[in-house]
């Protein structure tokens, strides 16, 4: 969450910066338990944050709304995982 503040901050398209903070909001509010059978899920949600992170440093904007796509619903992916094992 806070990787992903601080990439909004990064971040000077304000359209794009208000999508990064939601996804953060998301995230803030999901279940912070984690188990085996989520490892390769939030594997996956950290690279996707990670190529976000590079895209806005390298100024690749054009890749960016896709990094949030994807990043989101991965995010609610692993939240409806985590509903159904408890």
């Amino acid at each position: 969450n806070a990787t992903l503040l601080n990439i909004a901050i990064s971040t000077v398209d304000e359209i794009l910066k208000e999508k990064i903070k939601n996804v953060a909001e998301i995230v803030e509010y999901s279940d912070p338990i984690s188990s085996d059978e989520l490892k390769e899920l939030e594997g996956e949600i950290s690279k996707n944050v990670l190529k976000l992170e590079q895209n806005i440093a390298s100024n690749n904007y054009d890749e960016v709304p896709k990094n949030i796509n994807l990043i989101e619903k991965l995010i609610k992916e692993r939240n409806f995982k985590i509903k159904t094992l408890k």
